[in-house]
């Protein structure tokens, strides 16, 4: 089955990356991620408000000058591993 990522964690993600992005707030990643949990990957990447713009987030705060720090507290494969890359 692989993955962590269930709906309801994207949209945890997404909003504290909107505090910080709305903020200037640095960000700070705790990561320990399989990727998304493949059983609801139809729940985790429909549209624009899912698990890709998490990344697309990241991309947007690194262009305006945003700290990300990542942890990586275990194993981050899949969609996990990048996270950590981008930040």
């Amino acid at each position: 089955k692989g993955g962590t990522y269930y709906p309801m964690t994207v949209k945890k993600h997404l909003r504290a990356q909107e505090v910080a992005l709305e903020n200037r707030l640095p960000c700070l990643y705790l990561v320990d991620s399989g990727g998304a949990f493949l059983p609801m990957q139809d729940e985790v990447f429909p549209d624009r408000d899912h698990f890709g713009r998490i990344f697309y987030n990241q991309a947007r705060m690194s262009g305006a000058g945003i700290p990300q720090i990542a942890a990586v507290l275990g194993s981050c494969t899949a969609g996990g591993a990048y996270v950590p890359a981008m930040s």
